[in-house]
């Protein structure tokens, strides 16, 4: 049995559903991006509709692409592995960049609550006692 502390267990499963859902919501974009781009042409004559599709698309990318290092982040915090203190460190440095940057266009609550929990899980993962379950201490 690990010495896996309970934070690091209700990370790993906070990681392991929001790579579920990421996913889901990824995958659903990703095949829907292109046939919305279609019914807007030929709803309007504005060309920006197709890049509208497009658009959907490469967030859905995007959102597989996060999915996946969820899972690989879920695994390795589950597993106690060196590198997924790491990548679960620069996944949530990138979390505040991308919440600093939707706090700029858009100031709200939820963003701000986003960096709030960004910013506790950071301070988290640099606590010693998690640190030294990572052998990073």
């Amino acid at each position: 049995m690990s010495n896996r502390p309970t934070g690091v267990t209700i990370l790993a499963i906070l990681a392991l559903i929001g790579g579920l859902i990421s996913l889901f919501l990824g995958g659903f974009e990703t095949l829907l991006g292109p046939q919305v781009g279609e019914e807007m042409s030929k709803q309007t004559t504005d060309t920006s509709a197709a890049a509208y599709g497009s658009a959907i698309t490469v967030i859905g990318i995007g959102l597989l692409f996060h999915g996946v290092l969820q899972l690989i982040t879920a695994f390795g915090l589950f597993a106690l592995k060196a590198w997924a203190w790491l990548l679960a460190v620069v996944m949530q440095v990138l979390s505040l960049v991308l919440n600093g940057m939707q706090l700029a266009a858009d100031f709200n609550a939820g963003v701000m609550t986003g960096g709030i929990v960004a910013l506790i899980i950071l301070y988290y993962l640099y606590r010693p006692h998690v640190k030294q379950a990572f052998g990073r201490a």
